[in-house]
């Protein structure tokens, strides 16, 4: 089972709860401070949670996602972690962590972003490398804010807009368009939602992911992914509380 693309982070809203621990007292506008727990469902059956918490930091803002499945028998678990700012209209990540269980598979280890060089620093189980960052680059949590960063600021939306990102991850490095594909209210356990529907796509790929972003913050609510015309996995909005 591949990790929900937002595994990364979800989803988002509602009640207030407590702050300690935070130490910004008024959070960036391209970091939502929050808390959510996802549902993940695997080929039309509840595999386990997603649990989400992003907060504002000294240097920007930490965003850290954690999939955990129903049953120990089930053969995956994914804890991750991105801390990233925001320079000029544009998400820069700084850092990402993981720590992966696929089957038999273990892969752990961090990205370490350095923009003052354009370089990108691998330390992981299988990898030891350094490689060019090529301008706009996010990590697999960053692209969401990036994306929400768009969608804010853009003047209309309407379907066919899209913008092309690339995603360095730690097993590929590719550029990704995502398209608004149309408008859509959403059932979700907290209410009917009006939302933007976005396909996302790698280069020659033959798997993609459907996003859906509330229209209000324009943070995602729900994610499928996709292969061969049929949903592998569904993330779904459960529980969310804005911190304060």
């Amino acid at each position: 089972m591949r990790a929900p693309l937002f595994s990364v982070f979800v989803n988002f809203l509602l009640w207030a709860l407590p702050t300690q621990g935070l130490t910004s007292p008024k959070p960036p506008d391209f970091c939502p401070q929050y808390q959510a727990e996802y549902r993940v469902y695997w080929r039309g059956l509840l595999a386990g949670t997603a649990e989400h918490r992003v907060q504002a930091t000294d240097q920007g803002c930490q965003a850290i996602s954690q999939v955990k499945p129903r049953f120990r028998l089930l053969p995956f678990q994914y804890l991750e972690q991105s801390e990233f700012t925001h320079h000029q209209d544009q998400i820069q990540p700084l850092r990402f962590d993981f720590n992966w269980k696929e089957k038999k598979d273990r892969n752990q280890g961090y990205l370490q972003f350095d923009w003052a060089q354009a370089k990108a620093h691998q330390e992981s189980s299988l990898k030891h490398e350094s490689l060019a960052l090529k301008p706009g680059t996010q990590d697999k949590i960053s692209v969401i804010f990036q994306l929400r960063q768009y969608l804010k600021s853009a003047p209309s939306l309407r379907p066919g807009q899209y913008w092309d990102i690339p995603i360095l991850e730690p097993k590929r490095y590719q550029v990704h368009r995502f398209r608004i594909l149309n408008l859509e209210t959403l059932k979700t356990p907290l209410g009917h939602l009006k939302t933007v529907v976005i396909e996302q796509r790698a280069e020659h790929s033959e798997r993609y992911s459907i996003l859906y972003f509330e229209l209000k913050d324009f943070l995602l609510v729900k994610a499928l992914q996709v292969k061969n015309g049929k949903t592998q996995t569904e993330s779904e909005l459960h529980q969310a509380s804005f911190l304060k």
